[in-house]
């Protein structure tokens, strides 16, 4: 049975290299004619081309996906923990999702202090986490609402992701049992979508703790700690 998973993630672990060099190529090609290396280009064209980039970077981001549930399965993954401001790391996850909040006519608000406490963390895999989360709370959250990132500061930094629609109907809403399962039974059971879980095991896997809401027909708030660095 061992050899048999270890024969399947080795074939997910290769193509998804291969993969990911050919989405290189493609972005590279994309970023050229963008920036109009190959000749100039009107604001329809730029338009395409920017949300072919951005659907580029979301397959590279999958990619890294495959490649972290591998390692995370297979107890392989490493961390390059760091001193972290929590709060300017969600302020680039707000601009990174900048284009699509307006495509869809959503804000997304940082209500952190920037007083917080830092944390100690990877800093691209909780990054990936939390755009990970992010994503999956804007599929369910109808045009013209507002999602609110806050966080407070205790033995650890608490950040919640909630959308305004759980603010109206707070009490329809309840913790998802299935979350505190094991990665594996969440994978079998399929009650949440592979991101999620890859979100949950990176940040779970680095000391923290992820809890998730929702009510009956969507995922309206995520909430998530992250140890604040100590200094020795």
């Amino acid at each position: 049975m061992e050899e048999e998973k270890a024969f399947y993630f080795d074939i997910i672990s290769r193509s998804s290299h291969k993969i990911g060099a050919l989405l290189t190529v493609i972005k590279e090609g994309i970023s050229l004619v963008f920036e109009e290396t190959t000749g100039k280009i009107n604001n329809s064209q730029r338009k395409s081309l920017s949300i072919s980039n951005r659907a580029v970077n979301r397959l590279v981001q999958l990619m890294s996906d495959l490649i972290d549930f591998e390692n995370i399965v297979t107890k392989k993954i490493n961390f390059r923990k760091e001193k972290i401001n929590i709060y300017d790391l969600i302020n680039y996850v707000c601009n990174f999702f900048q284009e699509e909040l307006e495509i869809k006519n959503i804000c997304l608000e940082n209500r952190l202090s920037d007083s917080l406490a830092l944390v100690y963390a990877d800093r691209d895999k909780t990054l990936r986490a939390i755009i990970n989360l992010i994503e999956d709370i804007l599929k369910f959250t109808p045009a013209g609402s507002k999602i609110y990132i806050i966080g407070t500061e205790n033995n650890s930094i608490e950040v919640s992701i909630r959308s305004e629609s759980i603010i109206k109907n707070l009490a329809s809403c309840n913790e998802s049992s299935g979350f505190d399962e094991t990665i594996e039974s969440l994978l079998k059971k399929e009650k949440l979508p592979l991101n999620i879980i890859i979100a949950k095991a990176l940040i779970e896997s680095q000391g923290g703790k992820t809890r998730l809401f929702r009510d009956k027909n969507s995922r309206n708030e995520v909430i998530f700690n992250i140890p604040k660095y100590i200094s020795e």
